[in-house]
């Protein structure tokens, strides 16, 4: 149950927020305009102390009230749709609407002890978008550099066609260079030791250490390697009911997909020079697992070796598995 006298839940879309205040004795809805302006006059009128904010992140949308409940210093609850989905189930809400997910999250907030939203600095929501760009700037090089290819099977073409391709692959491979360069002027101490700590794991390469800070908002804000692991989509996931159903399903999948494919590129590194990570990889291939079943485990021992150095302090040593016999 949680400790907070006030509770609100707010279902984020493009233009509005639904808004559910709920108190010991008071639960009002109501809307506001997602505008600058409207959220800090509404957020001007609320009290700091014993209030708590609930609400599902919505990518682009949520950001706006997000940056001025960090400003402002309100505690804040994000909560997966997939959760909030669940609870309204369970409370037998069966036709949703934006006023009913509001109140539910205000309702989640107030009967689960939910875990505290880190805010991001702005140095890394910077990082993070600079990394979102240059990954949609990649895959767009790599589409015209297909459409290209196709042209030169092409007995005839437009010459024009070819010529504005290869205009346009020009501009994308110089702004993909400054978006780099850009990422790599970014000064934040505490960023910059994270990553050079994470890069010292044998496998894991600055784009996916890029890719898990930004994912995260930073490792140390997870308590346990379990934590992140779930956190990133990777733990596994099973059905057990009395002694007839026992059905043992894959990893949940419910992170970060573009973290799990880096790091998915990084067992291919790993399960070669990482010691843990190849014995892992050796011995469930020797007992006839399938090599993606075997590469999911390097991933997830990679996130258990990621999150032990950045909480240690300390570079990965390649030969602790050996001195210690720790799988």
């Amino acid at each position: 149950m949680s400790t907070y006298t006030t509770i609100i839940g707010i279902d984020v879309s493009k233009n509005v927020l639904d808004i559910n205040e709920l108190t010991n004795s008071n639960n009002k809805s109501y809307s506001i305009k997602n505008t600058n302006l409207e959220i800090r006059i509404w957020l001007s009128k609320i009290k700091t102390k014993n209030t708590l904010f609930v609400l599902e992140p919505t990518g682009c949308y949520s950001q706006r009230v997000l940056y001025f409940l960090r400003n402002l210093s309100f505690d804040v609850s994000l909560v997966n749709p997939s959760q909030s989905h669940n609870f309204m189930q369970v409370l037998g809400i069966t036709n949703k609407n934006d006023v009913q997910a509001a109140k539910a999250l205000a309702l989640m907030g107030q009967r689960l002890d939910l875990p505290l939203y880190n805010h991001r600095t702005d140095d890394m929501e910077n990082r993070k978008q600079l990394l979102t760009t240059i990954s949609g700037l990649k895959k767009q090089r790599q589409m015209l550099k297909n459409q290209l290819h196709a042209f030169n099977h092409q007995i005839v073409f437009a010459t024009k066609a070819v010529e504005s391709l290869k205009t346009i692959l020009q501009t994308v491979e110089i702004e993909i260079q400054e978006l780099e360069e850009q990422l790599n002027t970014l000064d934040d101490e505490e960023i910059e030791h994270q990553l050079e700590l994470m890069q010292s794991v044998v496998g894991i390469g600055s784009k996916t250490a890029q890719a898990l800070i930004c994912a995260t908002g930073g490792i140390q804000n997870f308590k346990q390697p379990q934590q992140l692991a779930k956190f990133l989509g990777l733990a596994p996931s099973s059905h057990i009911s009395g002694s007839s159903v026992y059905k043992k399903g894959g990893i949940t999948k419910k992170g970060n997909a573009e973290v799990r494919a880096c790091l998915y590129m990084a067992t291919r590194s790993a399960r070669k020079y990482n010691k843990s990570c190849k014995d892992l990889y050796d011995r469930l291939r020797s007992i006839g697992k399938c090599h993606k079943v075997a590469a999911v485990a390097v991933m997830h021992k990679l996130v258990k070796q990621v999150f032990g150095v950045v909480k240690s302090g300390n570079p990965f040593d390649n030969q602790y598995y050996l001195k210690f016999n720790v799988n």
